[in-house]
C-alpha cells in the first residue's frame, strides 16, 4: 500500500454550516454529511450518495460519480503537513481524475464546501434518484470497491 489509511474520529467528525458553506471534518462520513445537508436545504453533494467514504478520503482521492467530482465543490481545505496545520483555497488547488489536491503525507483535517440552497424535499428526491441509479448499476448492497479501472476520457 502506498498511502497510509487513518481513521479520524471525535472532533474530526464535526459538520457545521453557515449560509451556503458546509464545513466538515475529515472523519465525517459522506452519508452523515448528506443527511446534514438535506436537513438544512444545502445541495450540491447529492451525486456522492451511496459512496462509502469519509470526507477526508473522498477529497484525498477526488471521489466522483455521475459526472461530478467532489473537489469542484471545495472552497478551502485544512490539512496537516508534518506538524504544521495549513490551509489552501480552491484557487490554489489542482486535482485530476481520482487524484485530489493533496500530496503524499499531507492529511486532510477539515474541508469547506460551497453549496447552493434548495428545499429538503428536492435534495431528498435527488438522493433517491442517485440511489436508484447505483442500485441499477449494481453498486448498492454488495461489498465492491467501485470502479477498478479509470473511465475513459
Amino acid at each position: 500500500m502506498k498511502e497510509p489509511v487513518l481513521k479520524l474520529s471525535g472532533q474530526f467528525e464535526s459538520i457545521k454550516s453557515k449560509d451556503n458553506f458546509l464545513i466538515a471534518g475529515a472523519g465525517a462520513k459522506l452519508s452523515q454529511v448528506l443527511s446534514f445537508c438535506m436537513d438544512r436545504g444545502l445541495c450540491g453533494l447529492e451525486e456522492f450518495a451511496g459512496i462509502p467514504a469519509t470526507i477526508g478520503g473522498a477529497v484525498y482521492k477526488n471521489a466522483g460519480a455521475f459526472g461530478s467530482e467532489i473537489c469542484t465543490k471545495i472552497k478551502w481545505i485544512k490539512f496537516l503537513e508534518g506538524r504544521k496545520l495549513k490551509k489552501i483555497s480552491n484557487r490554489d488547488i489542482s486535482f485530476s481524475y481520482r487524484k485530489g489536491p493533496l500530496k503524499h503525507g499531507q492529511i486532510v483535517i477539515e474541508v469547506c464546501f460551497r453549496l447552493k440552497k434548495s428545499t429538503p424535499q428536492n435534495i431528498k428526491g435527488r438522493i433517491k434518484e442517485i440511489y436508484k441509479k447505483r442500485k441499477q448499476k449494481g453498486f448498492l448492497g454488495k461489498n465492491i470497491s467501485g470502479c477498478v479501472f479509470k473511465n475513459p476520457r
